[in-house]
């Protein structure tokens, strides 16, 4: 990983090149800048070192440490709470695990680096093999997950790679068989000389809910058969989909890779040998971080990566609460973030890329957490059940200004099977969420699923939808049908009690909200695109799509009580027959809506309106109202297009909120603290400083030491500075008019608390009574804020007890 702060660019490929992007948000951070009362970690640290210097000093005597557990042990036998780490990768060699001995600390990217904490192991030593292969001896086996040059590999497979079907490639189609433990394949699909101990199968049934991925006991060419390591899910029945992977005897194309067992050997075939030999592969292997019980942790701006499609990077479980997880980026893991009884959280502005499994989710007990702007896209690498955000058991979560792009089912669902996993009150907000389920049917964008029937209320408002996807394979083909059987919002299998309004929903493959058998729910103020033929695949569809469906469901239970109304209905071809299926009984009312292009419901919609909406420019994309909309006299309320705007330009990582503006190492010269170039004092007077009144100057010879511990650029600065005698010390700086935070560094270098005064900046006072400080003893106060409209920033050092000292300003400017 590079030395600076980067936004994943993804190809088709998923190449992870690191692009930076600039976007700005709204920011829930603290500035960039740290107090050097802190611990660091470096790949160029020792573990034997005090850790409070950023890097070694020039003797070799000290520095920072080696890993982030020393750092962590620190923490936990001192004051200090802070661990800043290093640009670079760090291999944890097993799960860094945070409990209440931990409350309140925080791990930071120093400056402007990326420290990347990896669950992976590092595989070096390839020697080259035939046609292209490169082995590497690999004590324990890999899975079916490799990751080289920022990229996820793909394991070796029977059938060839198809860049152009990405999602259905090598896949074979599977004969009846209700067996859960086996497949029965097709004859000349498969033969025995496929099997090998390392052989494992990716197996979906035909209704394509989820897959199954389990290795192969045998395989029985006389009842072709492939007998499985365990039970799939749903059995695989006619036209049920598998694929073969690792069998190094498949591995023939750039970019694969397998387990050879025989010597114990990882296979590789790179696109690139050299960068291999230099640099090596990862393999996954574990968790990252485990906040068991622990409370008020942050992490901030650090890269975690490569744990198994079946492990989070980052676990909070046992009552662990009050957490902050800001401007990280979260790449080729199995889940970002999995919290069990883990509530009151906030998880903002996190990217989340190339996903085994889902970015976050929220089980049993983990109510009350905040997942807000965060970028999560390309999830369901490897198992494809999951999703953006998934959530059972829990209540009062608000997953909102989330953007969540390319994945194998869910945008966001929550889910009850049986009363342990009732969930209620929950928000699902103003997400933008597109291009979902690709690779499963049966699903939606925004899922619910409600088995019992209890009302949940569950508030789904304000979210933009659109090309919900749906892939299921035709047991009739046998062929793939995408897209197929997804809905904008699914409330499936008795789903109750929940509030649809304000929803942009567009593109579906089966009903913009499909309403499952549940009870009392509204649907209310959406605007829904339709007019799509689709895919006539379980009998009762009529090869079009709808705004809503209304159906049976579990144990032939029907749906009561749906409102539908003030909905715009635009169907985008002409004359379509209708926007409402309704399918074996129950209650329901619909009116007031605007439809155009459909007609209204035969004995509803008495007060709806036929007409066009009147959209800015529909052909265009634009589906906002103009002022003569007939919507408005319905009580329909416009959609939050500049919100959802903001979302696309501002969810994931963003530029820290405080943009570092100027250093002054006062009566000092040039210094680089704490990752920022400083001004030397003399250069300062020349770009805008000035001590207006006068000032005194001073540098301690021979310098102290400060305590507490600092580098030798924050001792020298700390033992030069300016000082008034008996009076306020004055101290204009010229800036561009905006918003900024002020640092003051200063240190005693009298007698033990031998001064005292107050600060103001513009005229007002900010603080009354600092600078009592041991001798020696030094801080870094602030931040305090203020507003320039003159050009001029003022900052007064008020007499109080003594003299007014400063050895240093830190100056940042609100973006």
């Amino acid at each position: 990983m590079r030395g600076q702060w980067k936004r994943i660019a993804w190809t088709t490929a998923l190449a992870a090149a690191l692009t930076w992007t600039g976007t700005v948000g709204t920011a829930p951070l603290a500035p960039t800048a740290q107090a050097a009362a802190a611990y660091y970690v470096s790949e160029s640290g020792n573990d034997a070192w005090s850790g409070t210097l950023a890097s070694p000093n020039g003797s070799g005597t000290d520095g920072p440490f080696k890993t982030v557990e020393r750092a962590r042990d620190a923490m936990r036998a001192s004051g200090m709470k802070t661990t800043y780490l290093r640009g670079g990768t760090y291999y944890v060699p097993q799960t860094l695990e945070l409990n209440a001995s931990d409350n309140g600390v925080a791990f930071r990217a120093y400056g402007n680096e990326t420290p990347v904490l990896s669950g992976g192991e590092l595989v070096t030593g390839f020697t080259p093999e035939s046609n292209g292969i490169y082995a590497a001896p690999l004590a324990t086996p890999s899975d079916i997950e490799l990751v080289f040059d920022g990229s996820r590999q793909r394991v070796a497979e029977k059938k060839a790679y198809d860049a152009a079907n990405p999602f259905t490639y090598a896949h074979y189609f599977a004969e009846d068989s209700t067996a859960l433990n086996k497949i029965v394949f097709k004859a000349g699909d498969v033969s025995a000389s496929d099997f090998v101990s390392t052989l494992k199968v990716d197996a979906y049934g035909p209704k394509r809910w989820e897959n199954d991925i389990l290795p192969v006991t045998s395989i029985d060419p006389n009842t072709n058969t492939i007998h499985l390591g365990g039970n799939v899910k749903y059995a695989i029945r006619d036209n049920g989909t598998y694929r073969l992977l690792n069998n190094p005897a498949f591995l023939n194309e750039t970019g694969e890779f397998a387990y050879r067992a025989s010597d114990g050997k990882l296979l590789f075939k790179p696109s690139n040998a050299a960068k291999l030999l230099s640099e090596g592969a990862v393999v996954p292997r574990r968790t990252i971080v485990s906040l068991n019980g622990a409370e008020g942790v942050v992490f901030n701006r650090l890269t975690f990566a490569h744990t198994p499609y079946s492990l989070p990077a980052i676990e909070l479980k046992n009552g662990a609460t009050g957490n902050h997880f800001y401007n990280n980026l979260l790449v080729h893991v199995g889940k970002a973030f999995f919290l069990n009884n883990a509530p009151d959280n906030d998880i903002a502005h996190n990217e989340m890329a190339s996903i085994g499994t889902t970015g976050v989710e929220l089980a049993y007990g983990s109510n009350g957490n905040r997942i807000d702007w965060n970028f999560i896209h390309h999830v369901g690498a490897v198992r494809k059940n999951g999703g953006g955000v998934v959530a059972y058991g829990v209540h009062d979560n608000r997953v909102y200004n989330n953007r969540i792009e390319d994945t194998a089912r869910y945008g966001v669902s929550i889910k009850r099977w049986d009363t342990a996993t009732l969930h209620s009150g929950n928000i699902v907000e103003y997400n933008k969420i597109v291009r979902t389920n690709r690779e499963t049917s049966d699903t939606g964008a925004i899922e619910m699923l409600g088995r019992g029937a209890n009302d949940t209320n569950t508030i789904i408002r304000y979210n933009y939808i659109q090309n919900t996807g749906g892939l299921m394979s035709d047991w009739v083909g046998p062929v793939f049908q995408y897209p197929y059987g997804a809905d904008g919002i699914y409330l499936d299998d008795e789903t109750s009690g929940v509030e649809v309004f304000g929803n942009f929903i567009k593109d579906t493959s089966r009903a913009g909200v499909f309403v499952h058998a549940g009870d009392n729910n509204v649907i209310r103020n959406n605007v829904a695109i339709i007019g799509k033929s689709i895919w006539k695949g379980l009998g009762h569809e009529d090869g079009k799509d709808k705004f809503v469906r209304l159906e049976w469901g579990t144990n032939q239970r029907i749906s009561s009580n749906t409102t539908i109304d003030r909905n715009i209905v635009y169907s985008v071809t002409s004359s379509w027959p209708k926007y409402l299926d309704f399918f074996n009984g129950g209650t329901y009312a619909t009116d007031r809506n605007v439809l155009y292009n459909v007609p209204k419901v035969s004995g509803k919609d008495a007060l709806s309106t036929v007409a066009d909406p009147l959209f800015v420019n529909a052909s265009a994309g634009n589906y906002e109202l103009q002022s003569g909309s007939p919507a408005y006299a319905q009580g329909f309320v416009d959609l939050p297009w500049n919100i959802w705007n903001q979302v696309q330009g501002a969810a994931g990582i963003e530029p820290p909120e405080w943009q570092f503006h100027k250093g002054i190492n006062l009566n000092g010269a040039a210094a680089t603290i704490e990752g920022q170039a400083w001004l030397s004092h003399s250069t300062a007077l020349t770009q805008g400083l000035s001590l207006p009144g006068g000032a005194n100057t001073f540098a301690k010879n021979p310098p102290l030491t400060p305590s507490p511990q600092v580098g030798a650029a924050v001792r020298d600065m700390l033992n030069t500075g300016v000082w008034k005698s008996k009076a306020t010390l004055s101290i204009d700086q010229t800036v561009p008019s905006g918003t900024y935070q002020l640092y003051l560094w200063v240190m005693e270098n009298n007698s033990d608390f031998y001064r005292a005064f107050g600060v103001a900046m513009e005229g007002q006072t900010k603080d009354a009574d600092v600078g009592a400080l041991a001798l020696n003893h030094w801080a870094r106060y602030g931040p305090y804020v203020a507003q320039v409209t003159d050009g001029t920033l003022n900052v007064q050092l008020t007499f109080g007890t003594q003299d007014p000292l400063l050895a240093g300003i830190e100056l940042y400017k609100r973006r």
